[in-house]
């Protein structure tokens, strides 16, 4: 138990974490009343939350995860202040409908639970948590998106991946702010038309449901983390259901937009043409050129590995001119940009890159132990175990994490506490009772630890021209591919190429040199990149395979 002052405004209960730790802690944590952040995770003996939350009135901040509950008090809905509620991994099969009077509550994270569409009580109000910005109810068992969603006229931030979904309302084209919308793993067949409308979105997560249509099919893999519009223009002219008929005003405005372009036209003409994975556009700025790989660019990815952190992908971008003024800390922001939009602050994927020169080739990526896996973090000068690292991460978290206490380090081997502080947010990602998967080169070296750091052997520098990308994910393949097509996107739109023939017609051009990820048996799981990959709604890009 982490609580400090007379009056202290957070605490942290996580079971295991220290001796004390181990127990079921008793109801006087309810009579803390000047709390803002309560935590108690890890607890499946806790099935369920005393009455007495209800004294909590300053609370901002629950988490309850990794416990046993199968049901929240109604006591709940007076929290009136509660700001953030996560009750992930749970046995919860349903919500009592006080849960909606939480009228400042902006962050509802409810994933693997056991949730069914019954679970959630009818909405009585024609408005409902007005201020929610983010639900995640992935990984239940809810058949149709719950109708209190729609009354949610903030929501941005929409994940229901692995549920049992088989068609998605019309009333989603009500939810006009929505920016990020995962569907993924589902049985569903068709869209709405009205999906559509939905306008803002930017990364739209699709893939593993059995679709119909084999050309919207062949989208939802290629552009839904980049190019959602591709797939809602294709949803407006293809989908199920109607929209409303335009006005006049509207229709003439229409004709007096833009024309639709050359690849908008391909989209909605209807036709499942194979052979448009080849992209050849003229006047094209930019180009991408796919080169054979070498017999040595290979990750051999072990059992261990994929049952903690499934997908990896690889590939090597060549001829990067990290060196000029300024690219290299473009370079990092272009990463850190990624971080957090298309792997959703590393929750859905993370990026690691190293200098090619630096790497002895072919790579494992396995899994071990924390105890067992010594590694040199990235500002690090010795190395240390996967554990004492992880300790040495919550020691310097944030004053506002650890209940107002200073950071600790003052050993001058160690990275500043500020790096420290932005390496610790990312610590829930991780159980440090769990197998670690890692990437080590064939000289025995750990260079990859995900989702929390690369290592000092293999450090990125602006003197690096052949830059190793490596992406990894416990929950989608597509999902890494997807985030090596952003960075090479970013990278060529920031001119960080070494330049191009005299001859050439482009202003700036990248080569990706293809990885292949073989398993146990030397087996093909994925070649990065291939056909399907790279494939972008840019008329200034052209991609030139030599596959």
């Amino acid at each position: 138990m982490a609580a400090r002052g007379s009056n202290p405004r957070e605490l942290v209960i996580r079971k295991g974490t220290t001796p004390s730790s181990q127990q079921l802690p008793g109801e006087e944590i309810f009579d803390v009343v000047s709390l803002n952040n309560l935590e108690v995770s890890g607890f499946v003996e806790l099935c369920n939350l005393s009455t007495k939350i209800v004294n909590l009135e300053n609370l901002l901040q629950l988490i309850l995860k990794q416990n046993g509950l199968t049901r929240l008090p109604s006591e709940i809905g007076a929290l009136k202040s509660l700001k953030f509620l996560d009750v992930s991994s749970n046995k919860l099969d349903s919500l009592p409908a006080e849960l909606y009077q939480l009228s400042a509550l902006q962050t509802l994270i409810l994933n693997n639970n056991k949730l069914r569409l019954a679970s959630f009580p009818d909405v009585s109000q024609k408005e409902c948590l007005l201020h929610l910005q983010y639900v995640d109810l992935a990984h239940n068992q809810i058949e149709e998106l719950p109708g209190f969603l729609f009354q949610c006229s903030q929501l941005s931030e929409l994940f229901m991946a692995g549920s049992l979904l088989k068609n998605v309302s019309d009333q989603i084209g009500n939810m006009s702010q929505l920016k990020t919308l995962d569907l993924s793993k589902n049985s569903i067949s068709d869209f709405p038309r009205k999906l559509s409308n939905c306008s803002k979105l930017r990364s739209l997560l699709l893939m593993e449901n059995p679709i119909a249509d084999r050309r919207l099919l062949k989208l939802i893999n290629q552009h839904g983390t980049t190019k959602p519009r591709t797939i809602l223009d294709y949803v407006h002219s293809h989908g199920t259901g109607t929209l409303p008929v335009p006005t006049k005003s509207e229709s003439k405005g229409k004709k007096k937009g833009k024309k639709t372009s050359a690849a908008s036209k391909k989209v909605d003409d209807g036709h499942d043409d194979d052979d448009d994975d080849d992209v050849v556009v003229f006047g094209a700025k930019y180009c991408i050129k796919v080169v054979k790989p070498s017999d040595v660019l290979e990750v051999h990815s072990l059992q261990s590995a994929r049952a903690v952190r499934q997908y990896i992908v690889c590939c090597v971008i060549k001829m990067v001119d990290l060196a000029s003024p300024g690219n290299f800390k473009k370079f990092i922001t272009i990463q850190t940009k990624l971080h957090d939009s298309v792997c959703r602050k590393r929750k859905l994927c993370t990026i690691a890159t190293h200098d090619l020169s630096l790497v002895q080739l072919p790579l494992v990526y396995t899994a071990g132990a924390p105890e067992d896996i010594r590694l040199t973090p990235l500002g690090f000068n010795d190395a240390i175990s996967v554990k004492e690292f992880v300790s040495f991460l919550e020691a310097n978290k944030p004053a506002a994490t650890r209940g107002g206490a200073k950071a600790r380090n003052a050993d001058k081997d160690k990275p500043s506490n500020q790096t420290a502080a932005s390496l610790s947010k990312y610590l829930e990602l991780i159980n440090i009772s769990e197998n670690f998967a890692y990437l080590v080169d064939s000289a025995d070296r750990v260079i990859s630890l995900p989702p929390l750091t690369n290592c000092e052997c293999s450090k990125i520098t602006p003197s690096t021209t052949n830059v190793l990308v490596e992406v990894t994910s416990s929950r989608s393949l597509q999902a890494c591919k997807a985030a090596v097509d952003s960075l090479a996107f970013e990278m060529l739109q920031a001119g960080f190429s070494c330049g191009v023939a005299e001859q050439s017609s482009f202003s700036h051009e990248i080569v990706l040199e293809q990885c292949r990820v073989i398993d146990d048996t030397g087996t093909l799981l994925v070649a990065y990149p291939s056909r399907p990959d790279l494939v972008y709604n840019n008329d200034d890009i052209e991609v030139k395979r030599e596959l």
